[in-house]
């Protein structure tokens, strides 16, 4: 029986050494790692702190994408879209851009974050994140008129961390 668990964890531990190898064969030839975008490197840094509505932003977001490729007419296009679900009401076009409602490395704060009633209200109450408020079932801020499987997916994680 011992030489079977002998070769188990010797076979084991070839594979974990070849699977290693593997994954860092650019460090083991002297081949650069690709470089990472200043997108990715930015939403990265972003992933570790959720939004105040705790959403977690990331590279894919619209948004966060466009305005870092400084992309205006896929801008004015999501701004657009986000007045038509707000009955009209338009974002300031000057700050049109997003880089979430807890920016790092200095970045402003855009009309879309100016424009959400969520934000303040957390900031008012000293959450780091709408999962923490007791009242979000009855919360009536537009978000979550607007978004009701998200604000129940919220009380879900509420109701699983107690």
């Amino acid at each position: 029986m011992k030489s079977n668990r002998r070769e188990f964890l010797k076979t084991s531990l070839q594979g974990a050494a070849f699977c290693c190898a593997a994954a860092h064969s650019a460090c083991l030839f002297g081949e650069d790692a690709p470089a990472q975008t200043e997108l990715e490197l930015y939403a990265e840094k972003l992933s570790g702190d959720r939004t105040y509505c705790t959403y977690t932003c990331n590279k894919d977001c619209p948004w966060l994408k466009a305005s870092f490729e400084k992309d205006e007419a896929k801008l004015k296009e999501l701004a657009e879209g986000w007045s038509e679900k707000h009955d009209g009401k338009k974002l300031d076009e000057e700050t049109l851009f997003c880089f979430g409602c807890k920016p790092v490395d200095g970045k402003p704060l855009g009309s879309l974050v100016k424009a959400c009633d969520v934000r303040p209200c957390a900031i008012e109450k000293g959450f780091q994140s709408c999962e923490e408020c007791k009242d979000l079932a009855g919360c009536d801020k537009s978000l979550w008129t607007l978004y009701p499987k998200f604000r129940e997916m919220i009380l879900e994680r509420q109701k699983a961390n107690g």
